[in-house]
């Protein structure tokens, strides 16, 4: 089918690939984020020879798990259509909306952000993080979220 946005960009909730290429030292970071919510499963794949592979964490990432097919219900994340079709997966902060879920204020530190917490909102993270481990569902999921590539030939990054 067509994708349509109706002149509408960037509306929450969304599944993002972010990149930055030749970044610091001349790595290539990217990364899989749910962190403002997912609407559509994602992968991102450096394309082998592109890449040195001696240098940083390259290779593939994807949550192609359906996050709208998760067993939810009870945390009322899910947004619906008009019809009453599951069309997206609020994030945390967007759902709570405190400083501890959206990072901020005296959450905004990765040693600090998760302590806030609540049981809800732990369980929320660990259901969609089993099914999409390299993916990023909070500011400060640095540690099995984000990768790194180096291009090999003069690219200034992998192709992916």
């Amino acid at each position: 089918g067509i994708l349509e946005c109706n002149g509408l960009e960037g509306q929450i909730p969304a599944s993002l690939a972010e990149f930055t290429l030749n970044g610091d030292v001349g790595l290539s970071y990217y990364d899989v984020s749910y962190v403002d919510g997912s609407n559509i499963p994602l992968r991102i794949i450096p394309i082998d020879g592109t890449f040195n592979a001696a240098v940083g964490n390259c290779k593939e990432i994807s949550c192609t798990e359906d996050q709208r097919n998760l067993d939810l219900q009870k945390y009322n994340i899910k947004m619906k259509d008009a019809n009453g079709k599951i069309i997206a997966i609020k994030s945390l902060c967007s759902q709570y909306n405190t400083d501890a879920t959206c990072c901020r204020n005296a959450f905004n530190d990765g040693n600090k952000c998760r302590n806030g917490w609540n049981a809800a909102q732990n369980d929320i993270y660990t259901k969609i993080k089993t099914v999409c481990p390299t993916s990023y569902l909070y500011a400060y999921d640095d540690h099995s979220s984000l990768f790194t590539c180096k291009g090999v030939d003069g690219r200034i990054s992998p192709d992916f």
